[in-house]
This record gives structure tokens, sequence and C-alpha cells, in this order.
């Protein structure tokens, strides 16, 4: 009888993990969470390929934190120094990710998303300057990990 009960549970236990096998789901990357900046690249809007400045935050803007939330909403709370202080500023706006175009669009503005993965976003964006006054407005490759 031991035996019998033995067998059935070996049998069943086998059974269980042979079925989770069929429930290998792709977990796709998402923007929800809470994103800190690595870097930017300033790039030129001739080419779109030439660097012209790298920027790594400083100890104070490395305070600085990027939240997309599941419901839509986005939380910008930046740190700059101003006039060697270290000074906060939050922006709250509304957010879209369009995952088949590749594009998320913060308030009005809209970047293109370069990579997208648990630990790292690259996002393409119009920079609405002339870094190098090449009479081109410049963009910018902002570097976000988490």
């Amino acid at each position: 009888m031991e035996k019998m009960l033995l067998g059935l549970f070996l049998m069943a236990t086998i059974a269980s993990c042979n079925s989770d096998r069929g429930n290998d789901a792709v977990i796709e990357p998402t923007v929800i969470g809470v994103w800190k900046l690595e870097k930017d690249l300033v790039v030129s809007g001739a080419d779109h390929s030439t660097i012209l400045h790298e920027y790594i935050p400083d100890d104070c803007k490395n305070k600085s934190t990027f939240e997309f939330a599941a419901d839509g909403k986005y939380v910008a709370n930046t740190y700059n120094t101003i006039n060697s202080n270290c000074v906060n500023s939050v922006m709250n706006s509304q957010y879209q990710y369009k995952k088949n175009e590749k594009k998320l669009i913060i308030g009005a503005s809209t970047a293109d998303v370069l990579e997208l993965s648990d630990h790292k976003l690259v996002v393409y964006a119009a920079d609405n300057y002339d870094s190098n006054n090449d009479g081109i407005n410049d963009f910018v490759k902002y570097f976000f990990i988490r």
C-alpha cells in the first residue's frame, strides 16, 4: 500500500512538473518603474551620429529619479546645482509608451525608445537647441538605469 501511494505521489509530482513547462510566457520589459539618469549625449541634428557633448550626472544630479507609473503618471524628481546648492524640483505629467512604435510620449514631447530592458532605457529626443551653432537643432540620447 505504501509503495502504491509513493508511486502515485511520484507520478503526480512528475505530471505537475511537466505541465509547468507549457507555461513559459515571455515577459516583455516595461518602462514602468523608477529610473535614474546614467548619462546623456548631445548628438548633432545634422547627421544624428556626431556626439557633441557627453554629460555624466554630478553628485547632486544623481539624486534625481524619473518614475513611470502603471496608471500613466510620470514624475520627474530632478536635482540641479544652482549657486552651489543642490535644488530639487518636481514635474508631474502624463505619459504613454507605444511599444509597437517604440515611442515614449511625455506631456506634449515625443521621443524614440532605442533600447528597453529590465535594467536599461535609452531614449532619443529632440533638444530644440543648436549646441554647435550649425543652424540645425540637435538631439539628446538619454541613458537611464534601474
